[in-house]
């Protein structure tokens, strides 16, 4: 009878021990989420947002990054920031964040469950953020209110080449385009079926996309036309894409390709 005793209590001892457990991340550090999107504002700072609500900061040009307190736990997938060093997070569930006054990261009511997946600024008053089924949103103070789209399909993509000229984009080829700093979304009319999933516009006319299957277009009149200029030897999906200039840029995308 001792015997059993005592192995009752080594038993609920270990169950006890493993109950209480703590686990900590130990490589790679400081996370190991997937990463989808990264901005760098000014100077030595920078932010990259991923999956589980992950949000990282670096203050030394990216050589080392700290997770910052996150006011979701969803996939966050699109980050920007305006003029003014006002950043803003675009996420899925409906998820949008801001910094405040002391820099941290705080939730914006959205008004929708739908996924977000990019966010940009025209101006430091006009943000948006495009998501599932066409939706756009454009923010209004501290809240968001739904701008008309002129499409149901999915949105990867936006940016602005200046305050009044921007482009969203996303599945089968979509392409929307606004002149009015984003009041107003019209369709381009592209012969395209893959869906864009990153734009860059390093001006106000040169404008890039890239997209599945290897695609990258450009454009050289403020996104009303699209020509393809795509690398012959690369089919894999390119994921992102960034322009130094007007006509040195990269794109990455899946399979380690750059």
């Amino acid at each position: 009878m001792k015997k059993h005793i005592l192995f009752t209590i080594a038993l609920l001892s270990v169950l006890g021990f493993t109950v209480h457990a703590q686990w900590q991340w130990q490589y790679p550090l400081p996370q190991g989420n997937r990463l989808n999107d990264m901005i760098i504002t000014e100077g030595n700072t920078g932010f990259a947002v991923g999956n589980g609500g992950v949000i990282l900061k670096t203050m030394d040009k990216g050589r080392n990054w700290s997770l910052m307190d996150s006011a979701a736990n969803v996939n966050l997938n699109g980050i920007c920031f305006t003029g003014t060093s006002k950043g803003y997070i675009a996420g899925d569930n409906g998820v949008l964040l801001t910094t405040n006054a002391n820099g941290q990261w705080v939730s914006m009511e959205s008004g929708t469950h739908y996924h977000m997946n990019a966010v940009a600024a025209a101006t430091d008053e006009k943000v948006y953020a495009a998501g599932y089924k066409g939706l756009i949103l454009k923010k209004t103070g501290e809240t968001w209110e739904i701008t008309e789209s002129p499409t149901i399909r999915a949105l990867y993509c936006i940016d602005f080449g200046s305050n009044s000229v921007g482009v969203a984009a996303g599945d089968s080829g979509t392409i929307l385009r606004t002149t009015d700093g984003g009041d107003n979304w019209n369709l381009v009319d592209v012969s395209y079926n893959a869906a864009f999933l990153d734009v860059y516009f390093p001006s106000e006319s040169i404008g890039y996309l890239a997209g599945q299957q290897g695609l990258i277009l450009k454009t050289t009149d403020s996104g009303a036309s699209w020509t393809d200029i795509s690398y012959s030897q690369v089919e894999t999906n390119l994921l992102s894409i960034h322009f130094y200039n007007d006509t040195t840029g990269y794109a990455c995308g899946a399979n380690g390709v750059i």
